[in-house]
C-alpha cells in the first residue's frame, strides 16, 4: 500500500496554503502567515508527535507539497519540497 506523504508524519501540524503560498513553496520561498488559509493540529499520541516547529505544508486539495519549519515572525520556511 502506498501512503500519501502527509500520512508519514501525522503528528506534525499542517498548514493549508492558498495559491500564493503554494507558489512560494515551489520556489523555496518563505511562506507568509497570510498565505495560510487553514491550520490543522497534528495527531496526538503517534510517533513523531511533537511541537518541534516542523509542519506539513499542504495544497488546497490536501496534498503535502513540502515539510517546513516555523521561523520567527509566524513564517514557515520550506525545508523539503516534494513538488
Amino acid at each position: 500500500r502506498v501512503l500519501p506523504a502527509a500520512d508519514m508524519v501525522p503528528g506534525w501540524a499542517a498548514a493549508v496554503l492558498g495559491p500564493q503560498g503554494a507558489e512560494a513553496v515551489a520556489n523555496g520561498g518563505i511562506v507568509e502567515a497570510g498565505w495560510i488559509i487553514e491550520r490543522r493540529p497534528g495527531v496526538q499520541g503517534v510517533a513523531g508527535a511533537a511541537d518541534d516547529g516542523w509542519v506539513r505544508l499542504l495544497d488546497q486539495a490536501g496534498r503535502m507539497i513540502a515539510a517546513g519549519e516555523m521561523v520567527p515572525g509566524g513564517l514557515v520556511q520550506p525545508r523539503i519540497v516534494l513538488r
